[in-house]
Order: C-alpha cells, then structure tokens, then sequence
C-alpha cells in the first residue's frame, strides 16, 4: 500500500503542468514465479541523466517545499524486503512507470505469516509541539488509525519525557521556543539511541528541515511529516517508520 500510495503521489504531481489529458495507469500481472503491480503517467518523464539516481535517499526534482525525496527509496527498501525488485521505465510516448516484481504467494505464506508476527506494531506515540491544536489534530489522526498519542507543547530532557511512559514513535515540531527538533533527535541520538528511527520531524519548512536533517550520515536521517499534513501523510510516515524500524533491527 505505501508503495502504491507514493507511485500515485509522484504521477500525481508529474501532471499538474499537463495542459491535455492527465492520465494514471494501473496495471497487474501474475505468473507462476512472480506477480507484480506498475504505475504509468503521461506527464513530462524523468530525464535520462537522473535515472540512475531516483532511488537515492533524498533525491528529488520536485520544486521546494513540495517533497522529500524518500518516497522512491522508501519504496525501494520495502520491496527488497520483501525479496521483490522496483525500477523505471519510460512510457510511451510520454511519462513515467515504474514497475514492482514480487516472489508470487504460492509457497511464501509462512513466510508473510513470520514478517507479520516479526514486525511489532506501533501503538503508542509521543507528539511534541508547542502549538497544541497541530498537536491535537496530528493525535487525532493517529487515533483513527489504532495508535494512542499523549501530546505535550514544551521538551525538558529525554529522561523526563520519554521515561512518563512507553513510546513506539515520536513527532517533534522543528521550531519550537526553547528547544527545537534538531536539538531533541540530538539528545534521543545520545541518550536513546534505539528510539531514533522512530523519530519524526513535523515541520512547515521542508526546505529548512532538509538542510538542517542533511548533517546527518543517510541512515541516521529522522522522517519528516511536512504540515499540513493529512490522513495519507500520517499513513505514509508510519508505515515509513515501522519499515526503518524492521530494517534496525534486522527483522
């Protein structure tokens, strides 16, 4: 599902300077080995020069402000670990696809069934921000989707916050009086080194928050959630986060 989600995303985006038709293709296939799913638009396409470089961490041609760029290498990690392959390929005679190849269920089922009891759910989660009703609604969402939240608007220190209860994921507001996110992922880095893949930036300043992030070696990079940020975002970042975790631990 987050790799559909961000392969729509991305074609989505792709089109909006289309004066003529805007069109997304989904297709399926399935063989005796392999079965798969791929995302085709007839927007502009990615140029030749970049293609080798599009499942890099933090490599993106949108405009500021307007993504990550980890949405293809997210989606890269989640298909690798699920001993499947993800590339591009050129739509004819405009656009983009980009096409998933997957071990077909057939004999993998106990497998799944392992991933699935291997992979802890996150249940509970800590949302700082100073802005209580952004902290509100981002808790909220998270309820709609299983995970309790207890927000507070002021960091003190890693053992006062993290220590008045159980965390399986943190939402950090980038600016804050006081301490801000950088400042707080720095002392989770140091104090709580386990909790750093469960770390997400929450920010209005993507292209800030990309800069400040980019002093950190790629693995060690927090998530960032950009406001406003909707159903799909908060889906997108803890399905994200729960892939990284897995990936930490060697699940």
């Amino acid at each position: 599902t987050q790799v559909v989600a961000n392969f729509l995303i991305n074609s989505q985006h792709a089109l909006t300077a289309n004066k003529s038709d805007r069109r997304i293709k989904v297709a399926t296939f399935r063989g005796p080995a392999v079965s798969g799913f791929s995302v085709e638009d007839n927007g502009p396409g990615v140029p030749e020069s970049i293609r080798l470089r599009i499942f890099e961490s933090y490599f993106t041609t949108k405009p500021a402000g307007a993504g990550t760029g980890i949405g293809l290498s997210i989606s890269r990690s989640i298909v690798e670990r699920h001993n499947g392959k993800i590339w591009f390929e050129p739509a004819d005679p405009t656009g983009a696809r980009f096409v998933v190849e997957l071990p077909s269920a057939s004999g993998h089922t106990a497998g799944a069934k392992e991933a699935a009891a291997a992979s802890a759910p996150l249940q509970r989660a800590l949302i700082v921000d100073d802005e209580p009703d952004v902290g509100a609604s981002l808790a909220d969402i998270l309820e709609l989707m299983g995970v309790s939240a207890r927000v507070i608007t002021r960091w003190h220190s890693v053992a006062e916050t993290v220590a008045a209860g159980a965390v399986d994921i943190i939402f950090c507001d980038l600016r804050m009086p006081g301490t801000g996110g950088i400042e707080v992922y720095r002392q989770i880095l140091a104090e709580r080194p386990q909790l750093a893949p469960r770390f997400v930036l929450v920010t209005g300043d993507m292209l800030g928050a990309r800069g400040e992030i980019e002093v950190f070696p790629a693995p060690m990079r927090p998530q960032i959630l950009e406001k406003p940020f909707s159903t799909l975002d908060v889906r997108s970042v803890l399905a994200a986060v729960n892939d990284q975790v897995n990936l930490s631990t060697g699940r």
